[in-house]
């Protein structure tokens, strides 16, 4: 009977030590949300200027990759052209861009789009199905 109960006792702590991790792990992901989030808009706004870009964008932190992603969508004023940017913003690294005008040039973390004969609507679809996982995980 002794032994049952600390088993029992036993087994109770390491079910509660165990879910506190689950909740700090949970709060530490939100944490580093919000921090992404401050950390990209202060990115965009240094480095997509209004006066040159008509754009927005949204932001993700990648727990896997344990990266600050910022997802970019904008009109180049200058070159008329659809940009889409996929930027690690902590280590101002691109892993993806694309832009569709009178050339088209796209990639993923080295992932051609297949531009071919599709239409510019079809290469952004095709970027934004390859960016997908590196804002959702």
């Amino acid at each position: 009977m002794l032994v049952t109960r600390k088993i029992t006792v036993i087994a109770i702590l390491i079910l509660l030590i165990s879910l506190s991790g689950c909740f700090n792990s949970k709060k530490h992901n939100q944490e580093m949300q919000e921090a992404c989030g401050k950390t990209a808009a202060k990115y965009f706004a240094d480095n997509f200027p209004s006066s040159a870009y008509y754009g927005r964008y949204d932001s993700h932190y990648n727990s896997k990759e344990d990266k600050c992603f910022i997802k970019v969508y904008g009109l180049a004023k200058t070159s008329n052209s659809i940009e889409l940017h996929l930027i690690d913003v902590n280590d101002n690294k691109s892993w993806g861009y694309c832009s569709v005008g009178s050339i088209i040039v796209c990639e993923v973390a080295g992932k051609k789009c297949d531009s071919g004969d599709k239409t510019p609507f079809q290469v952004q679809a095709r970027w934004n199905a390859l960016a997908k996982k590196y804002m959702e995980q």
